[in-house]
């Protein structure tokens, strides 16, 4: 099982991969285990929003009691360290919480543009409720980042505004998000076998959607936030201060984590998108 999910990143960087001469180098280095690439990461920036949106898939609302943004200084850390541990990243997207309410997005965006030649396309993804500042529009113009706004019901008239100030500072745009999102409810069970959680994450939505925060390497953004509304659970995320050239295979061959057992997507319900826990906040 390890290596199936080993040998889906190297199938999906392939997919994105335009070059034949480098997906024949992905298939090489992925048979001799030397296959450092990501084909998406999300790093979170902060878990700080203006919207409490229920069945949250990354668990916003629940941790705003804890919510925080990251420092530039710590995320610089964290970026240098994610950079050093794989060769090349396809898409990196940066996450909150709302990204768009960090004080230092703009610093932290010119820092990710350094890394520009190991980055395929840079993705700031927003609620679609607040306007990039002049300094962030400054660093990203005519450059690899886009923006992607979800289209919420509620929020229109504020997404034309977003749309509207990126085309005029020529910054990419687009839309993307469900009128429908899956529901979260409380698992179905105490315990789970090894067997079972793999089963359970091979068929999770999040599969191929890893989340990075606090130097640490998670199978999804749930997985990560989760740490901050659960006490007392085992942080399996792949740390990556541990100095080691194996820290991308081992990540890339995870296939599990321990806390998937707390996750229970209800896929055969839907409930609308965005749907507000009391009132909207932004």
């Amino acid at each position: 099982m390890k290596f199936k999910q080993y040998i889906t990143h190297i199938r999906l960087c392939s997919k994105i991969e335009r070059s034949r001469s480098r997906k024949l180098k992905n298939l090489i280095d992925g048979i001799f285990f030397q296959f450092r690439r990501l084909h998406h990461v999300e790093m979170i920036i902060t878990t700080k929003c203006n919207l409490r949106c229920k069945h949250c898939s990354n668990l916003i609302p629940e941790i705003q009691d804890k919510a925080k943004d990251v420092c530039f200084e710590e995320f610089k850390h964290d970026l240098d360290l994610l950079m050093s541990n794989f060769d090349y990243i396809y898409r990196l997207q940066i996450h909150g919480g709302e990204p768009m309410l960090h004080p230092e997005i703009a610093k932290i965006m010119a820092y990710i543009l350094q890394y520009k030649e190991k980055i395929g396309i840079i993705v700031i993804v927003s609620n679609g409720t607040n306007l990039p500042s002049w300094q962030l529009l400054d660093v990203i113009s005519r450059n690899k980042v886009a923006i992607i706004a979800s289209p919420y019901s509620f929020n229109k008239a504020m997404l034309e505004k977003l749309r509207a100030t990126c085309v005029a500072n020529h910054v990419l745009y687009t839309q993307f998000g469900a009128r429908k999102w899956f529901k979260f409810d409380p698992p179905d069970k105490e315990a789970y076998s090894v067997s079972e959680l793999r089963s359970k994450y091979w068929t999770c939505p999040t599969n191929g959607f890893p989340a990075y925060k606090n130097s640490r390497l998670y199978l999804c953004a749930r997985l990560a936030n989760i740490l901050d509304y659960k006490d007392n659970l085992v942080d399996d995320g792949i740390n990556l201060n541990i100095r080691s050239k194996n820290n991308a295979i081992k990540f890339l061959m995870k296939d599990y984590s321990l806390n998937c057992k707390y996750c229970n997507i209800n896929k055969n319900e839907m409930c609308n998108a965005a749907e507000q826990l009391g009132q909207k906040i932004y």
